[in-house]
């Protein structure tokens, strides 16, 4: 095996594809490869933020206690998903899985601070 093909050639980590999804729903997926689905992921985590915000900053009722609890479970098993998913993909992936284009480490930490940065936005907006 020559050097260049050494360098290209990784077995995803099911544990490191867990703790990325942790970080933030989809890096893990991103990390595996399937740079669609985490995509989808990131984006659909932070989503109902702004519902839980402006449930909480409106005056607590009911219906907004019950919006604020489903919408943060909804949230939670998503990103619960999100890890599962992550590792169950890793898991499977073959010993010779070439790495993207994306598949370094600087990505993985642009991507976590866009998540953050979008997070925020969405939470002020929604204030």
């Amino acid at each position: 095996m020559d050097e260049q093909t050494a360098n290209t050639k990784h077995r995803r980590k099911p544990i490191v594809a867990a703790i990325l999804s942790l970080l933030g729903p989809g890096l893990g997926q991103i990390y595996c490869g399937r740079i669609v689905r985490g995509l989808v992921l990131a984006f659909l985590g932070p989503i109902f933020v702004p519902i839980v915000t402006y449930a909480i900053l409106a005056e607590l009722s009911r219906i907004n206690i019950v919006v604020i609890g489903v919408s943060t479970l909804i949230s939670l098993l998503i990103w619960l998903a999100a890890i599962i998913d992550s590792y169950c993909i890793a898991r499977n992936t073959r010993r010779d899985y070439e790495l993207k284009e994306y598949n370094r480490w600087y990505v993985y930490v642009i991507f976590y601070f866009l998540i953050i940065i979008c997070a925020n936005k969405i939470t002020i907006d929604a204030k």
